[in-house]
């Protein structure tokens, strides 16, 4: 039995952004400044949203493929967006690859997917 991955993972989507958004705000007090805690979710949730839409065995398989440009565009501009509020280099990086840790379950426990 072959699995749809892509399609496995967005049928999950609701159940992973909620504890990195929560995690997200672990942390948050200090850049209040540059962002309000309702703009937190709202840019945390385009990049989730977006890879979700592309997402697809094709891209899952090879990070090359056209599909997956979009993904790359919108990294970049979160990336710019956060700068130019003044998010330092540092903390713009450590928000996008705190990424990653919406898939950790998978990765720990490919299981989890077919609950």
């Amino acid at each position: 039995m072959e699995l749809d991955t892509a399609n496995i993972i967005q049928k999950r989507k609701k159940q992973r952004p909620g504890l990195w958004m929560k995690n997200q705000l672990v942390d948050f007090s200090p850049r209040e400044k540059f962002m309000s805690s309702e703009e937190l979710p709202v840019q945390s949730e385009e990049p989730v949203n977006i890879l979700l839409q592309t997402l697809n065995d094709d891209n899952l398989r090879d990070v090359q493929v056209a599909s997956a440009e979009l993904l790359y565009k919108i990294q970049g501009s979160v990336s710019l967006s956060r700068t130019g509020i003044g998010y330092s280099l540092r903390e713009t990086g450590t928000f996008v690859f705190s990424l990653k840790d919406l898939y950790s379950p998978i990765k720990n426990n490919p299981v989890w997917l077919l609950k």
